[in-house]
């Protein structure tokens, strides 16, 4: 499971709703987030809504949308992928779900959207004709990158039913830098061959057509939906004579696909966070070095150490003339980490 977005019903007092007001005008004024102590928790309250919700609550472990409208559930909820994969989804639910009954009471929650997915190796979806593909979706969209195919598309988000996607998922690291997927993967990975993702997401029509609302339902149904999403609903198929696409065998890679096993493995929440901080590092490193290189070349410096005094030096003028500190900055920084931002 990647995706697991979820809606509640519960009571919200309004001296609840007035404090969220006056913590929002508070992050407004001054243009960036502020604590806010939900459940026992330190959010961080966004001086903007969340898409249709008035209040957007942020924290490393996942965002939480409230709103007064009578048209949408009072609570909104959407953890992110690394506590899904550190946690497990039984264990991240359990986590929100208890925030929301310590500050408003026992909220009953349902599944707005579940992405499922499988990962392989020893399969170039790339070199496949798209239409090879036997599927009930009425769109196909072929993704690509300086020419190389890198993903195939079945379907529309904004159905709310069913859509499915195949790509590379190797490649998508190397962009997203998230490379705890390799903890995820384990011994099974077999490093240097490319792994491709099969993934389908169930928006909330398609599961009340089946009937599965709460979220204890949903992750007791998944098999039953990947069985129908790789079955009944896309098909790989082996080229044959036959002109009629739906009348050829199953090939052999599909049929891993459709017994993939959804076992999910937490992997464990520090590990998971740990390698997202070692993700970002990576990604901040070249862009220091080269602001520091070029800053030190400005300022005429011949080595590291006299680059190092300088910069010293600047950023002491700095705190200066901005009333700012680089231990307050530090904190903020922090601050803002946990809660996701």
């Amino acid at each position: 499971m990647d995706a697991l977005y979820l809606s509640g019903q519960v009571d919200v007092p309004t001296e609840f709703l007035q404090r969220l007001d006056q913590y929002r005008a508070v992050a407004q004024a001054g243009g960036s987030p502020v604590p806010f102590s939900f459940g026992g928790i330190e959010f961080g309250l966004a001086p903007h809504g969340w898409g249709r919700y008035r209040f957007c609550l942020s924290h490393e472990s996942g965002l939480i949308g409230i709103t007064t409208s009578k048209l949408l559930p009072p609570v909104r909820i959407q953890p992110r992928a690394e506590y899904l994969h550190g946690l497990g989804a039984e264990s991240t639910i359990d986590a929100f779900r208890t925030a929301i009954d310590r500050e408003l009471g026992w909220p009953s929650l349902s599944v707005s959207r579940i992405d499922l997915f499988a990962d392989f190796q020893g399969w170039d979806v790339g070199s496949d004709d798209p239409e090879e593909f036997v599927t009930r979706a009425k769109q196909l969209t072929v993704r690509s990158d300086r020419g190389k195919r890198t993903g195939l598309e079945f379907g529309r988000r904004s159905t709310g039913s069913i859509t499915g996607r195949i790509y590379d998922k190797s490649t998508e690291i190397l962009h997203s830098g998230k490379t705890w997927w390799y903890d995820v993967w384990g011994e099974r990975h077999a490093e240097g061959q490319p792994v491709w993702r099969v993934e389908f997401e169930y928006g909330r029509g398609f599961l009340r057509e089946l009937s599965l609302d709460p979220p204890e339902d949903v992750l007791e149904g998944a098999g039953d939906l990947w069985a129908y999403a790789t079955e009944d609903w896309l098909s790989h198929r082996t080229p044959t004579a036959d002109q009629t696409r739906s009348r050829r065998p199953v090939s052999d890679t599909w049929k891993a696909v459709q017994q993939a096993s959804l076992r999910s493995d937490a992997i464990g929440l520090n590990r998971a966070l740990e390698r997202k901080k070692e993700a970002t590092l990576e990604g901040l490193l070249p862009v220091l070095r080269g602001c520091f290189t070029s800053a030190s070349a400005q300022w005429g410096a011949d080595g590291m150490v006299e680059a190092l005094d300088r910069f010293g030096s600047y950023l002491h003028s700095w705190e200066t003339a901005t009333g700012h500190t680089i231990e307050g900055e530090i904190a903020t920084k922090r601050r803002n980490g946990r809660w996701g931002l």
